[in-house]
């Protein structure tokens, strides 16, 4: 007559019933939206109810930005402990009042040379006790760190001093020779302990720039994501508030200084009365070693990048011989596996296993932790958003995305960038209006995604060509650009593929108008590239 009835089979083994009476309640809505108006293209149906859209889009109780800056709160904290130690390296140890003074004497030196309120400021060094002067000192003269790895080839370091617009450099003496005399450089280990080192006054608030960290671009150069000390301290506040760890401890310092990750080992150490403890460069990759450091300086909080603990934990005999003194285990950078192995260790030691998700534009936005006791899965969510920040998985209209249903992860509130230097068209593909609240910004992450049941988000893969390999962002095509500027090179193209271990590695491959060896194409890509982008096979 003048109904339609519908009926609903479903194998209850793949399904639970919640879920189908939601696949109801979308078909529902969709066919109402449909009789109300006929002539509605099918891409501007929307199945998500307004209840959903309601639970999607979330009531986040913590929506109070931080309004500090991040050497002003690295102040306080000196004030609070000044004899407590700060950082600790192979040569030397610094108490809060000891690096304060050296960064006030840095930051006094940088302002009489000229440096702005957030001018770009260049700090290449290597990972020491006097790096970290370096980047307060460069905070509290009012510039922003512009992070640049010694180690990468010549081009790439004019190449981003050129493009940020960088006119002064703090370095070490050994490292800056490479530099031309286009830059003001200042060496740290020169200046005077007889300066004075009382703070000094501050002229930044927390939405200017932090610091300026390159990553890889689609268009063979790198592009510089523009973070906000606002961003930073968001993050601060969230973990010091709610992620259950005392970072009044003492913390491993691992990543390099261009690596986001770098950043919130420092200042979750710093602003909270922690140690940083920085493990040698030579000692970083070689297992042993690493934990004969970690014990003998009971380093509880580690950061380490997913893929070097996918490697740790791959082998029982190194898995056994983890640190028991580490508490904390906090990884990011790509999809996390826990292997039976690594389930052994994170039961047996008690571990806290803290699984953090975010890209550079945003850093870490969400988080999932595993206390000692809870079921431990083999391929956990990347959880829930910290505080003052929204996560949307959305399609390609932009709509919301029901639970369970895959879609692109976009990310809104306090802890989005402000965007990518001199890249402003970039910028506005990435960066748009938040439609769910109105005034905030959000960013397309590129990364699909789909919301649990339970709140938490499953991270599924990316919407793009972007990859990660051990834990750095790398677009292929940036490689296959450099690799195409070879005078022998007519085509190339780079793919991944994965290695005996099953680990990512960079294949590359190319049409050559000349027979061409590795080792050639190895020496030509590394005066372009940093080692991380230099294809494993050929």
């Amino acid at each position: 007559g003048e109904e339609i009835h519908i009926k609903m089979s479903y194998d209850a083994e793949q399904h639970d019933r919640s879920f189908v009476l939601s696949v109801k309640e979308h078909l529902l809505n969709a066919v109402s939206q449909i009789l109300n108006n006929p002539n509605l293209p099918p891409e501007e149906i929307e199945i998500t109810t307004d209840t959903e859209k309601r639970q999607l889009i979330g009531e986040i109780a913590d929506r109070t930005p931080v309004y500090e800056t991040i050497h002003a709160m690295f102040e306080k904290q000196a004030e609070k402990t000044p004899e407590a130690y700060a950082v600790i390296d192979q040569t030397c140890s610094l108490t809060y009042k000891e690096l304060n003074k050296s960064a006030n004497r840095l930051a006094r030196h940088l302002r009489t040379k000229g440096v702005a309120r957030q001018e770009p400021v260049a700090i290449m060094m290597e990972r020491s006790a006097a790096l970290i002067t370096g980047v307060l000192g460069i905070l509290k003269a009012g510039g922003a760190i512009v992070p640049i790895d010694p180690h990468y080839p010549a081009d790439r370091i004019r190449y981003i001093l050129n493009d940020c617009g960088c006119s002064h450099v703090v370095s070490q003496a050994h490292l800056s020779a490479s530099l031309d005399n286009n830059y003001l450089i200042t060496h740290a280990e020169d200046i005077e302990s007889t300066e004075d080192g009382s703070n000094i006054k501050s002229v930044n608030n927390a939405d200017d720039l932090l610091y300026m960290i390159y990553t890889s671009g689609t268009t063979g150069k790198p592009k510089g994501v523009q973070f906000e000390h606002r961003n930073m301290a968001n993050l601060l506040k969230f973990e010091f508030a709610h992620s259950g760890i005392d970072f009044e401890a003492d913390v491993l310092q691992f990543a390099t200084p261009a690596f986001d990750v770098c950043y919130q080992e420092i200042f979750s150490a710093l602003l909270k009365g922690g140690t940083l403890h920085i493990v040698p460069e030579a000692i970083k990759r070689d297992v042993p070693q690493l934990f004969a450091f970690i014990n003998k300086h009971q380093t509880n909080i580690v950061f380490l990048p997913t893929a070097f603990i996918k490697m740790i934990f791959s082998e029982r005999q190194l898995a056994n011989s983890f640190p028991y003194g580490v508490k904390h285990l906090i990884t990011a950078g790509e999809q996390l596996i826990i292997s039976d192995i690594f389930q052994d260790v994170l039961r047996e030691r008690g571990i806290h296993l803290h699984n953090h998700y975010g890209p550079s534009e945003t850093h870490v936005v969400s988080t999932y932790t595993i206390h000692p006791g809870d079921p431990i899965p083999e391929f956990p969510p990347i959880g829930k958003p910290i505080g003052c920040t929204d996560l949307y998985i959305l399609n390609h209209q932009k709509q919301l995305q029901p639970c369970g249903i895959p879609g692109e992860l976009y990310i809104s509130g306090a802890s989005v960038a402000r965007g990518y230097v001199n890249h402003d068209k970039l910028t506005r593909d990435k960066f748009s209006s938040d439609p769910f609240r109105p005034g905030a910004i959000m960013y397309r992450t590129g990364d699909l995604a789909r919301r649990l049941g339970d709140g938490n988000i499953e991270y599924i893969g990316r919407a793009d060509k972007q990859v990660k390999i051990r834990g750095y962002r790398i677009e292929p095509q940036e490689i296959e650009v450099t690799l195409m500027n070879h005078p022998d090179i007519k085509e190339a193209a780079i793919l991944i593929r994965q290695d005996q271990n099953g680990e990512h590695e960079l294949c590359a491959y190319y049409c050559s108008v000349q027979k061409l060896n590795a080792i050639d194409l190895r020496s030509y890509m590394a005066s372009e590239l940093p080692e991380y982008m230099i294809p494993a096979k050929w």
